[in-house]
């Protein structure tokens, strides 16, 4: 009796459980559409507002102090400020200049926006620098309390703060702080996506060989992980990084990733003061495989019978990925079928059937392609 009294106990306790999550999520969609409903209401009115100054190009000082005011008090609830940050993402696509030039009027109310609600949770202090930098609040000419405030929140753990902060930072345009902000997050040791630091530092605004230059004058005092983010970043801006980094390559006392990141480099531009190196590190295998594999990749930017004859020797290799990097990159190179007959025919299995393997790739993407 008892345990059956036990069971319809338990029994009813369940069911008041489900009855009670449901009501919550209930109540959970309820508020976010009233919520959602209550953002675009504003979105709507955000818009006309910003529409009618974007026109008004002699406003007198009653209306201009009138919206200054209105920014100021509504501007520090979040749900305003996503409302408005829609409108004015609305109009940034249609009439970029015109935006900013009235953001930079208002800019002071957005300052202290910024102060507000920093104050307040992680997830705010993220949506509020990513409108900073969305709108390129920060100034681009000089560093001013709001740039220190970003460079504050760059030093966050979260890596929302932190990725939206760099953003910002980026998007002002001004080396210098960007400069900086890198040089922070090496000095406190943060690790932060290289991927993300490389990405972002390409959507630089201002002057991408400026930036890079003053980026390599500070290299030195950068940890391995922020020298590798800015050797990927100097990949894709250009060549004239080829003859510093081949130092570095040359240099035995620099970090292994470090090298890697060069040789990356070098194969997308090649130099040939590093040519001998290349052929050297792809039959070296006293180091550790990822130099040859990274060797035998870069050497498809080096075309010549040396080459071709250093690729082949590399599919012999003990190391899986130096046989699959030198197959690759015979086929970059076009070498016709018949100059790889001897590794098709000859005893080494694992040279055999590497190649036969990326031969079979290569005509099933030029079947597909076809």
């Amino acid at each position: 009796m008892r345990i059956h009294i036990r069971a319809e106990a338990l029994v009813f306790v369940y069911m008041v459980i489900c009855f009670s999550i449901l009501l919550f999520n209930l109540f959970a969609i309820g508020k976010n559409h009233v919520r959602e409903r209550f953002i675009e209401k504003c979105r709507r009115q955000w818009l006309t507002r910003i529409e009618q100054q974007l026109a008004c190009q002699d406003c007198s000082r009653e209306k201009k102090e009138q919206h200054r005011r209105l920014l100021n008090r509504k501007l520090r609830y979040l749900v305003e400020l996503i409302a408005y940050q829609q409108a004015a993402a609305e109009l940034q696509v249609h009439q970029p200049e015109e935006l900013y030039a009235y953001l930079k009027q208002y800019r002071d109310c957005f300052v202290q926006v910024a102060f507000q609600l920093t104050r307040k949770d992680l997830v705010t202090q993220a949506y509020v620098v990513y409108v900073i930098g969305q709108f390129r609040l920060l100034n681009a000419g000089f560093e001013d309390e709001l740039t220190r405030l970003v460079l504050q929140i760059l030093l966050h753990n979260s890596v929302y703060c932190r990725e939206n902060a760099f953003q910002a930072l980026v998007a002002s345009g001004n080396p210098q702080s960007v400069t900086q902000a890198v040089l922070l997050l090496s000095r406190n040791e943060i690790q932060h996506s290289q991927k993300l630091i490389s990405d972002d530092l390409l959507r630089f605004p201002g002057d991408q060989n400026a930036l890079a230059q003053q980026l390599w004058q500070r290299m030195d005092e950068l940890t391995p992980v922020y020298q590798c983010a800015l050797i990927n970043y100097f990949r894709m801006v250009g060549p004239q990084f080829a003859e510093l980094l081949f130092a570095r390559l040359n240099d035995p006392r620099q970090d292994p990733e470090i090298h890697f990141a060069v040789l990356r480099y070098l194969r997308r531009w090649p130099d040939p003061q590093a040519y001998p190196l290349l052929l050297e590190l792809l039959q070296d295998e006293s180091r550790s495989w990822e130099y040859a594999a990274l060797a035998a990749s870069a050497l498809d930017s080096y075309p010549g019978s040396q080459t071709i004859e250093c690729l082949k020797q590399g599919l012999h290799s003990r190391f899986w990925h130096v046989r699959y990097n030198s197959a690759q990159a015979l086929l970059n190179l076009h070498v016709p079928l018949a100059q790889m007959q001897d590794i098709l025919t000859g005893p080494d299995r694992y040279a055999r059937e590497i190649l036969e393997y990326k031969l079979k790739e290569n005509e099933g993407r030029e079947g597909t392609a076809g």
